[in-house]
């Protein structure tokens, strides 16, 4: 049941991946505008329409860079807590004698014993 309901959550959170593309497809856009426009004002001539044109082009890029950052770090942020739901859910309990025991437990139970035997 659990291994279930950790896929029905991870199919949900591709989803949500899915419909954040448009962002990140913003973001992509909006950092390629930004250099291209850094490079191209290094290079400009003293012209001053050149100077404003390639200031404006790397103004709009920054825009949609900070405009687009939320989505990016959402999935981030998702991506990160697939990868420790996966890496949680491949814990295993260890076998001694003959029940399975988790590592948490069989501390437990060791410092019970410690306490219960002075």
């Amino acid at each position: 049941m659990r291994l279930l309901l950790l896929i029905i959550l991870a199919f949900v959170l591709l989803n949500v991946i899915a419909n954040l593309v448009g962002p990140l497809i913003v973001l992509v856009i909006g950092a390629v505008l930004t250099y291209y426009a850094y490079k191209n004002l290094a290079k400009a001539d003293k012209s001053l329409l050149g100077i404003i044109l390639w200031v404006i082009v790397g103004a709009t890029g920054v825009s949609m860079v900070i405009g687009a950052l939320p989505g990016f770090v959402f999935v981030a942020a998702i991506v990160a807590v697939i990868y420790l739901m996966y890496r949680n859910s491949n814990s295993k309990p260890q076998t001694t004698n003959g029940s399975p025991t988790y590592k948490e437990y069989e501390s437990f139970e060791s410092e019970w014993r410690d306490i219960t035997n002075r």
